[in-house]
């Protein structure tokens, strides 16, 4: 018949696949995105009138998410690499075992630079870097990987799969 199969303990329901094959656990539907709003943090860098978006999906210990901060014309990009708040408290683990990626737009430009955003150990945040022009590490700041103009609604994009605590 058209019922979902439920499986329940102790009189409580613990996970459920319903009509459209959905599996649900408790209050929580796996597989369906929850948007988020992620922060920008960093020495320097405020969102001002920009604008933040992410969504995140949990199974069990395992988070993927994605976040996108535009920045507005009230917006300052700082003199160091900027961070992006987790949905998510993570796991503490050794620094970079996260699976991201990430995008640095410069919309006035049409051009779009490749960022590597990194988990530190113990903390809620990724932290955004990019290459120089010579393909080294740089620290991102006003001016790396391009000089940012948040009037032009340049963004950074990241996107990645982590461990929660």
């Amino acid at each position: 018949s058209n019922h979902p199969l439920a499986l329940i303990a102790n009189n409580t329901e613990r996970m459920r696949i319903d009509s459209a094959g959905l599996i649900t656990g408790t209050g929580t539907s796996l597989g369906a995105w929850t948007a988020y709003t992620p922060t920008l943090g960093g020495t320097g860098w405020a969102i001002g009138n920009g604008t933040a978006a992410g969504y995140y999906c949990q199974i069990g210990k395992m988070v993927h998410f994605k976040a996108v901060i535009t920045l507005g014309g009230t917006s300052t990009a700082g003199s160091g690499n900027p961070t992006i708040s987790l949905p998510v408290s993570a796991r503490n683990v050794l620094s970079g075992q996260t699976t991201c990626n990430g995008i640095l737009r410069d919309a006035s430009a049409s051009l779009s630079y490749i960022a590597f955003p990194s988990l530190s150990v113990g903390s809620s945040v990724v932290t955004v870097r990019s290459f120089s022009t010579a393909g080294v590490e740089a620290t991102l700041n006003s001016t790396t990987p391009f000089t940012w103009t948040p009037a032009d609604a340049d963004w950074i994009g990241v996107a990645g799969t982590y461990e929660a605590a």
